[in-house]
């Protein structure tokens, strides 16, 4: 694949936020665009994107993307006095909305009643079209990683494996934000008790952050594979035999991390 061609996918991919060193997906783009399996084209045809949420019970568009610039240029007033609702998830909470600063069409998404996580401006037509079916499938479509691929899933969740199908892979990366958060203060208070260090942040800089998360890793496969218990800390990581991408919130189950199997380098929470 060119440079020009790796730009391209760069470009038009739903995973890739403007201005981001990382993509969704972990890439390092344009560089890893030419390899990259999961791929989704946010400049695809309207009609595609539709299909795609339409088996969605629980993702409801209110305004089409292609007539998004329209209703915008006839609710110019409307727009600068209030957040106007285009099209929402009622499982996940996201929502997309659009309103008018300063003279200028702005797309804003929004967990339930939190502020804006995303947002971006849009100058013209062709731009809001495909702004608006990039954040759709970005922020409204739930898939999960299988084999490298994202697969786009819905329907009732009922058990643990249905639950992570669920999952928008927003909603993945803030289960992982939240839990590590949680870990490493645990494992760093644990380590200066036991290093009779005065705080965590003192084992942080005596020991390194390499240390401390081989310690954790340790224990947790520890209890997984000594004592059966289920440990709960969500990941991305590559798969040393296929070489994709999964998804796991139970990984200690079946992946080995700390010694053999899939090195740190190789798993990791989420891509630094």
């Amino acid at each position: 694949m060119t440079d020009e061609e790796k730009i391209g996918r760069m470009i038009n991919c739903a995973y890739n936020p403007p201005g981001g060193f990382l993509c969704q997906m972990g890439g390092y783009p344009p560089f890893d665009c030419g390899f990259c399996e999961d791929y989704i084209d946010a400049t695809k045809g309207n009609e595609e994107v539709e299909d795609d949420m339409s088996g969605l019970e629980n993702v409801q568009v209110f305004v089409p993307a292609n007539e998004l610039w329209g209703f915008y240029t006839q609710n110019k007033k409307r727009c600068q006095e209030e957040m106007v609702l285009i099209a929402e998830n009622t499982e996940t909470g996201y929502a997309v909305y659009m309103t008018d600063d300063d003279g200028t069409l702005m797309f804003s998404v929004c967990k339930g009643d939190k502020e804006p996580e995303y947002e971006e401006y849009v100058m013209d037509d062709g731009d809001c079209e495909k702004t608006a079916k990039k954040l759709f499938m970005r922020y409204l479509i739930p898939f999960t990683v299988i084999d490298g691929k994202a697969v786009v899933s819905g329907g009732a969740v009922e058990d643990t494996d249905d639950a992570e199908l669920s999952l928008s892979r927003q909603d993945m990366e803030d289960e992982i934000y939240e839990r590590e958060d949680a870990l490493d203060f645990a494992i760093k208070d644990f380590l200066a008790v036991v290093l009779q260090e005065p705080d965590g942040e003192t084992v942080s800089v005596e020991f390194g952050e390499a240390f401390i998360q081989e310690v954790l890793h340790h224990i947790l496969e520890y209890l997984t594979n000594d004592h059966c218990i289920k440990i709960f800390r969500p990941m991305f990581f590559t798969d040393d035999d296929t070489g994709s991408e999964i998804y796991s919130q139970f990984p200690y189950e079946e992946y080995t991390f700390s010694e053999g199997g899939n090195s740190k380098e190789d798993a990791d929470p989420l891509p630094d």
